[in-house]
């Protein structure tokens, strides 16, 4: 499997799991209910798990989806990024002490610009954008 794919597999089963957003539930406990939603459910049952709520309450299940894809972010950190930990609310931060701030500013990105391929099918698909984005400009006006 992929990394992406167990990623996804991870969401499933949290948003399977009985584990709520509103528990704050920290990394370990995120952890521990993927663990027990997989083993209880499966891979396919948790996955059958969220297309049932996603057909019956879809209103819902998309909060929590987005809850579950977070929750386990940072409950499975990628390899060389950081954690990022989400404070409870009501949970005032400390200011880092001079000694953990970053003393380097972070380097400039040059400004992207994109490359024309003659020919390509990007740039063919591109000219019917811009006629049609031009007429519309020149109804616009007329209107106004």
């Amino acid at each position: 499997m992929s990394r992406r794919q167990v990623e996804a597999a991870r969401c499933e089963a949290l948003f399977a799991s009985d584990l709520q957003g509103s528990q704050c539930p920290d990394p370990e406990q995120v952890r521990q209910a993927v663990a027990r939603a997989i083993r209880a459910l499966g891979v396919r049952g948790c996955c059958a798990r969220v297309a049932q709520e996603f057909g019956d309450h879809p209103d819902t299940a998309v909060a929590r989806m987005r809850w579950a894809r977070q929750a386990v972010s940072q409950a499975y950190p990628a390899p060389g990024r950081t954690r990022t930990w989400v404070l409870p609310a009501g949970v005032a931060q400390r200011p880092l002490e001079a000694s953990q701030r970053s003393v380097e500013a972070p380097p400039e990105e040059a400004p992207r610009r994109p490359v024309e391929v003659p020919g390509h099918p990007v740039e063919a698909a591109q000219r019917p954008l811009e006629a049609a984005q031009r007429s519309h400009d020149e109804v616009a006006q007329t209107a106004a």
